[in-house]
């Protein structure tokens, strides 16, 4: 986004001549009213905003994943160690695999998945980390982990549970 930007604020800083009397290739007098909604300025202030943010968002991957092997970060633990599930009043339980475990190292796991997600063109609207007002907490042991997803607005709800359903059929499948 900061290229095209940076590219806007070129192309408006170099055609077409804004200042009144100027001409055209045509010698047609170009006349301006003045002002311009769409500034030069405007679009390097915006590539400005866009490099910020993306080095925001690569040094949350690095304090969220460190040194973690990218093959292991770009699969959700939850399509990874997936085996079921059920709905709960304001959310979704996720039963995982024990090697999933344990559940420290899970919200570990979930939180450098989802710092991977924000860097790279992935398939975030799909996934239940992606949820504004989400809530997940882990427990379990050697039988197994528990994670249980819960959302704030009711009104993503069914938004939850569809996208939760989702990584498990991926993870029946094994697509990881």
């Amino acid at each position: 986004m900061a290229k095209s930007e940076d590219q806007r604020a070129t192309e408006l800083r170099s055609w077409p001549e804004t200042r009144d009397g100027a001409s055209d290739l045509s010698g047609t007098t170009l006349v301006g009213w003045g002002g311009r909604w769409d500034t030069g300025e405007d679009h390097l202030r915006n590539a400005s905003y866009h490099r910020s943010a993306a080095a925001q968002l690569d040094a949350d991957y690095r304090e969220a994943c460190g040194t973690r092997q990218l093959a292991d970060v770009r699969v959700s633990p939850l399509v990874r160690y997936g085996v079921g599930g059920q709905a709960t009043a304001n959310g979704t339980v996720i039963l995982l695999a024990p090697t999933a475990g344990p559940p420290a190292r899970l919200l570990e796991d979930l939180r450098c998945h989802r710092a991977w997600m924000m860097l790279e063109h992935t398939d975030m609207e799909q996934c239940p980390l992606d949820l504004p007002g989400l809530r997940v907490t882990a427990r379990g042991d050697d039988a197994g982990i528990e994670l249980t997803l819960t959302v704030e607005n009711p009104k993503l709800l069914l938004e939850l549970r569809e996208r939760a359903a989702r990584d498990l059929e991926a993870a029946s499948h094994g697509q990881h």
